[in-house]
């Protein structure tokens, strides 16, 4: 799901709104956040913990690079086999 910036602000907003002294000592003693690459999540981490380090995620990092092997495989196939057809394994 890819969020717009409107959205984000939008959601910003409605944070600024929330009483931000309720649980703000315990949101700045989170260190550490694990989450997945989208760079929308990035935003909302920052406001909610301040001090926190953000950690990419080992499996969405494996992931994304997989996927980008495999496009780049698929392209040379096209390229140096033209005529053998998709999904058939060579």
């Amino acid at each position: 799901m890819i969020l717009s910036p409107f959205y984000l602000a939008d959601r910003l907003m409605k944070l600024n709104n929330f009483p931000k002294p309720l649980f703000t000592k315990n949101r700045e003693q989170v260190t550490q956040v694990v989450m997945d690459l989208n760079a929308q999540y990035q935003t909302f981490i920052h406001y909610l913990f301040p001090n926190a380090k953000l950690i990419v995620d080992n499996f969405h990092l494996v992931q994304m690079t997989l996927r980008a092997l495999n496009q780049t495989r698929v392209q040379l196939m096209k390229k140096y086999h033209p005529k053998i057809p998709p999904n058939t394994g060579c």
